[in-house]
């Protein structure tokens, strides 16, 4: 639409596309007055941490919708995962209406797991809200489900090597600003953003049972919930420090009257063995 559009729109005006994957913008007609912040969707990489953290997956369940663009990336992404096929089998929910895609994820098998890509419109032209979409699908889901981007975690997603919307957005930030500043925009065109170390929702690890010790290193962990002691831990110090002090005082004085009774107990004694002493004493008799 902009670049059709903003000759008779916005004439002279720079453009700067952010968050666009790299391949829309290959064969597009950029001119000396578009700056880009791309990113790089990596979809076998993907796929492969989720089949080493699920190395028993056989089924792969691909959430894609049909919009136009949508058709795009089902080619570009059948293309890119064509070598996994003897690893795992991929199914696509492009030809599905929502409905059925809920239902599909409701009776996945064993060892089967969801991934999800991009869902605007589904097969009857209904359009989706990506999250609440999302939301829907993991409520449903007898299965994990797998994202592309850290929005997506919170929303049902168990996490892998995502793209961070954070990067994207430093990057669209310096980006604007260097063009604002006078420089051609089409010199501003920065490196592909990439996804980053992986990041796991913490909940969705224990909902499907997946194991820290499975995660690859430098795995972040989001979401964590607090044990008693983390989340209590300077209160129960604290109380066992008073516990203590008040188990201490109580010992000492117990201690103390004790030895109070036995030196009573002594100097009574003494003094009735003296009494004695002195009653048999010569002179006395």
């Amino acid at each position: 639409f902009v670049l059709n559009n903003r000759a008779s729109l916005l004439p002279g005006v720079p453009t700067l596309f952010s968050g666009v994957e790299q391949r829309l913008l290959q064969d597009a007609p950029l001119t000396d007055r578009d700056a880009t912040v791309t990113v790089r969707i990596d979809l076998p990489g993907v796929v492969d941490a989720l089949l080493r953290v699920l190395p028993g997956t056989r089924e792969i369940f691909c959430i894609l919708g049909s919009s136009p663009m949508e058709r795009l990336w089902l080619a570009e992404a059948q293309r890119d995962l064509a070598p996994l096929g003897d690893r795992v089998a991929l199914t696509w929910s492009g030809d599905m209406s929502f409905g059925q895609m809920l239902e599909r994820a409701a009776a996945l098998q064993p060892g089967s797991a969801i991934l999800y890509t991009m869902l605007v419109l589904d097969r009857d032209g209904v359009p989706y809200e990506q999250e609440r979409a999302l939301d829907q699908l993991a409520a449903a889901a007898s299965a994990p489900i797998f994202g592309l981007f850290e929005h997506q975690l919170g929303h049902g997603g168990v996490g892998g090597p995502l793209v961070r919307v954070g990067q994207v957005t430093q990057a669209t930030v310096a980006a604007a600003l260097r063009v604002l500043q006078g420089e051609a925009p089409s010199r501003v065109r920065t490196a592909p953003v990439a996804a980053g170390l992986p990041v796991y929702d913490w909940r969705e690890l224990r909902r499907w049972g997946i194991r820290e010790a499975d995660l690859p290193a430098a795995s972040e962990i989001r979401h964590r919930q607090q044990t008693f002691w983390e989340q209590y831990r300077w209160r129960i110090v604290g109380l066992l420090v008073l516990c203590g002090v008040q188990t201490a005082l109580i010992i000492s004085l117990i201690v103390n009257k004790a030895r109070r009774r036995q030196a009573h107990a002594v100097a009574a004694l003494i003094a009735d063995l003296s009494s004695k002493f002195i009653n048999v004493l010569p002179g006395k008799v």
